[in-house]
This record gives C-alpha cells, sequence and structure tokens, in this order.
C-alpha cells in the first residue's frame, strides 16, 4: 500500500508539473521567429538591449523578453503571428517618451528603430508640401531633415512621430496650422490579422477617424504617416524668453499670468505664448518662464509682446530672428524625465479661464512641491485648433493644456509625489475639461471620459472591429 501511496503522490506530482511546468520552464523559439525575419531580435543578455529598451520615464520601466528590430513590414507581421502563436503580449517602442510606458510590456516589444526615412514626396503649393515619415523617427531628426518645411510636431526633440501625431500633437504652431491630426493625410498600419492597410479620407475612413486622436498602441502597428509640412510666414520668425523670478512673490506670478490670460484672449493666431515655472536654470530658485512663438516677421512679434517687459518687469533671457527649425533644435525643453521616475498629469483649460483661483493653485503646489526636479508647464493651443472638427480628438475648446510633471530619483520618494500631484490635479480639475492622451495617467479614474469625452464608444466599435481579439492592448487601451 505504501509503495502504491507513492506511485499515486508521483502520478499527481507529474501532472501538476505538467500543467505548470510550461509556464516555468518554457523558453520562446527564438531561431524560429529569426529564420523568418530580416531584423534582429535581442535579449536580456545581448550588449546593445538596455541601451534600447531605457525609456524617458523609469518609474515604468521594464525588461521583455524580446526586443524584435524589424527592418521591413513584413518583420512586423511575422512578430505578430508569434506574438499570437505563443500567447505573448506585443507593443511599440517608437521615441521611448510614452507617459506610463505602455510602449514596454514583458514579453515582445517591436523596436521600430530602422523604420527611420523621412521626405519630401510631393509639393502642395509654394507655402506647404506633403511628408513621409516612418516610424521609428524622433523630432530631433525630422526637423532638420525637412527644412525649409516644418511639420506640426513637439517641442521634445526625442519624442517620437507615431504616439504623438495619433493622440493629438500639440506644437508651437498649433495655432497657425491646427494639430498634428489636422495635418494627417494617410497612416500606413499592420493590423493584428497582419494586414497592412493605408488608412486615409478614402480608404478605412472610419479607422482615419479613429486614429487622428485615439491615441498610439490601440489599433495596429503604425509604420508611416503622411503628413503636410508648412513653410513658416516669413522665413525667420521672431522667438523669445522672458523669465520672473516667484520666489516668496505670489505678487508677481498673479500679475504677470492674470495678463497673460487676458493677452490670449486677443492675440492673432500666428503667437504661441509656452509656459513653465521650474527650478531656474542658474539661479535654483522658482522662475516662471514665457516662450513667444511669431509665427511671423521680427518686428511684429517683438512689439506684440513687449508688454510683458515694459508693464511687468520680464527678464529677456532670448529675443532672437530665426527659422523655427533653428529655434526648436536648440530651445531647451525642460520636461524631459531622462530615466528618472516621473508621474505626469494633465489638465484642459478653456479661454479666459486662467484666474486668479487657478493661479493660486498653481503657485501654492508649486511653491511645496516634494522635490525641486517637478515642474508645471503648459502649451498654448486654440486658434486654428478650434477651426478642425474631423478626427477623434474631442477637446478643441481648450487654450491651455496643463502638465504637472512629478520627477524623483529615489522610488521611496513615490508616495509623497504621488499626494503631491493627485491633490495639485484634483484642485485644478474644478476649473478644467478633460486631460490629454499623450500624458497618459494610470492612476486617472474616469479616463475613457477625460481622455476621449463623447467619442469613446465609436473609438471601442471601431477598435472591434479592426482587433476583435483585442491583441494590441495596454492598461489604459481603447476597449480593454
Amino acid at each position: 500500500m505504501f509503495i502504491q501511496g507513492v506511485f499515486v503522490e508521483a502520478a499527481i506530482l507529474l501532472f501538476l508539473l505538467f500543467l505548470i511546468g510550461p509556464s516555468l520552464n518554457f523558453v520562446l523559439p527564438i531561431n524560429d521567429l529569426q529564420s523568418k525575419i530580416k531584423g534582429s531580435i535581442l535579449t536580456p543578455e545581448d550588449k546593445d538591449y538596455h541601451s534600447l529598451i531605457l525609456i524617458d520615464n523609469g518609474l515604468y520601466q521594464s525588461f521583455p523578453k524580446l526586443l524584435v528590430l524589424p527592418v521591413i513590414n513584413q518583420d512586423i507581421i511575422e512578430t505578430i503571428r508569434f506574438a499570437q502563436k505563443y500567447n505573448q503580449t506585443l507593443t511599440v517602442r517608437g521615441g521611448g517618451h510614452s507617459a506610463a510606458g505602455y510602449c514596454l510590456n514583458k514579453d515582445i516589444v517591436l523596436h521600430m528603430k530602422y523604420f527611420n526615412k523621412t521626405s519630401i514626396i510631393v509639393n502642395i503649393n509654394d507655402r506647404s508640401a506633403i511628408a513621409k515619415i516612418e516610424a521609428g523617427l524622433n523630432w530631433s531628426v525630422i526637423y532638420p531633415s525637412l527644412a525649409p518645411y516644418v511639420p506640426v510636431a513637439g517641442t521634445c526633440p526625442l519624442v517620437g512621430v507615431i504616439g504623438y501625431t495619433l493622440g493629438g500633437g500639440y506644437s508651437m504652431l498649433s495655432r497657425s496650422y491646427g494639430l498634428a491630426i489636422d495635418n494627417l493625410i494617410e497612416v500606413e498600419m499592420i493590423t493584428a490579422n497582419g494586414e497592412v492597410l493605408r488608412v486615409n479620407k478614402e480608404n478605412n475612413t472610419n479607422l482615419f477617424w479613429a486614429l487622428r486622436g485615439g491615441g498610439g498602441g490601440n489599433f495596429g502597428v503604425v509604420t508611416s504617416v503622411k503628413t503636410i509640412v508648412h513653410k513658416t510666414n516669413t522665413e525667420k520668425i521672431f522667438t523669445g524668453i522672458l523669465s520672473w523670478d516667484v520666489t516668496d512673490n505670489f505678487d508677481t506670478f498673479l500679475n504677470v499670468l492674470t495678463f497673460l490670460n487676458d493677452f490670449t484672449l486677443t492675440i492673432p493666431n500666428e503667437l504661441s505664448i509656452y509656459s513653465i515655472i521650474m527650478n531656474g536654470r542658474v539661479s535654483k530658485k522658482d522662475r516662471l518662464y514665457l516662450t513667444f512663438v511669431y509665427n511671423g516677421d521680427f518686428k511684429t512679434g517683438s512689439e506684440l509682446i513687449q508688454p510683458f517687459i515694459s508693464k511687468l518687469n520680464g527678464n529677456v533671457e532670448m529675443f532672437k530672428e530665426q527659422t523655427f527649425t533653428q529655434f526648436i533644435t536648440t530651445v531647451k525643453d525642460n520636461t524631459e524625465i531622462n530615466n528618472k521616475n516621473g508621474l505626469l498629469k494633465s489638465n484642459l483649460i478653456d479661454k479666459g479661464k486662467l484666474n486668479e483661483k487657478v493661479i493660486k493653485i498653481i503657485y501654492n503646489h508649486m511653491i511645496n512641491r516634494p522635490n525641486k526636479l517637478s515642474c508645471f508647464h503648459w502649451s498654448h493651443i486654440g486658434g486654428k485648433v478650434r477651426e478642425f472638427n474631423d478626427g477623434s480628438y474631442f477637446y478643441r475648446n481648450a487654450e491651455f493644456a496643463f502638465e504637472i510633471n512629478a520627477i524623483f530619483n529615489d522610488i521611496s520618494e513615490l508616495d509623497k509625489n504621488r499626494e503631491w500631484i493627485e491633490s495639485f490635479a484634483s484642485e485644478l480639475s474644478l476649473f478644467t475639461n478633460g486631460s490629454y492622451v499623450n500624458f497618459m495617467d494610470p492612476y486617472l479614474k474616469n479616463w475613457q471620459q477625460l481622455y476621449y469625452g463623447n467619442n469613446y464608444e465609436r473609438l471601442v466599435n471601431i477598435k472591434r472591429k479592426y482587433d476583435s481579439t483585442n491583441f494590441f492592448h495596454f492598461r489604459q487601451s481603447i476597449g480593454n
């Protein structure tokens, strides 16, 4: 009986090992995938793996089993099939600036590094053209490559083209030309079924609507976009930066931002004002910076902003006549996290709503932030953005997009930074409408409404048509 009992126990143990064994011991057959693709596959043991997998926000850094670097569309198709066959999650890393790290997962990541070409493919008229831009490029490469044409693109040079564009895409030229999605002509996308689609106003029109504001990573692997690029109104434009010391100086902060609120009610679309409060670049004291871009001649632009100097005593950090490309490739963005730990939240505020209560909330939280690396900035939109209504981007009435960045080195500081940023965003939400999908926040409640407004249900229906099994998914993906 003892021997029989031993055999029974052994049989049960073997059966349990059979059930759980694959999850413990199964090794993905990398050679099978490598034999079918022209690109390369890296694992954590390979020397280039770690430098390629790093993303801007170190708080959400993860390390997949496989990092696949495709060079042609068929490589992507084979990787999709491989991931599906072995029940692996697949995400896509472009610029690596996903605010919540959703471009990564622990299974398989497509790194689009070798999709790195861009060119003007057709001239529309003497002021604009159409450019094709592949998915592995960031703005530091794209801006000089397309000069003298300028894309509607971001201020941070290391942000990738695809995620930025599909989420809407604010630019310092958006008041002149609309959002990035308003200039989008066509998208090439590979579906979960391995089908290569041309998505535009004539083909896959519902999907084209969804891709213009639905955000990256939801519907398939985007390999390239075709977009309208522009020559600025004058070859060289006005650019300027003013600053104020606001350490223990709420009155100055209030006066400048109250004036800014009123000033933006009547300014021309050609003028855009980007604002940030942060540790001073030299003094290390809290400073308010306003960056001005006027899409026109230096004289007109400088005259427009003179009240900020003559009435408000702004300190001139920079006044320069230059091309937009020269400006955007040299000005420091100051919002990169550089693989430190970061928490981000965003709020959208309508025209004329930057009132004293809002200004007080911003000042009080920034002066009392737990880490001096943290900053608060807002992009200036409005203008031409309100004149477009196509696509799934919902909050077109906003004048400013607020972004709160809690940045810290030590993970032990997470709780106090999260408490600070949650309180900050919660108080602002009483005066704002919606959040920006490109600043995804995994802690955000009711994110479906705050990112997509009344468009969410339609987006889910389109998702079901083009990705019926929800193969492309992450924590806040459409339909998840």
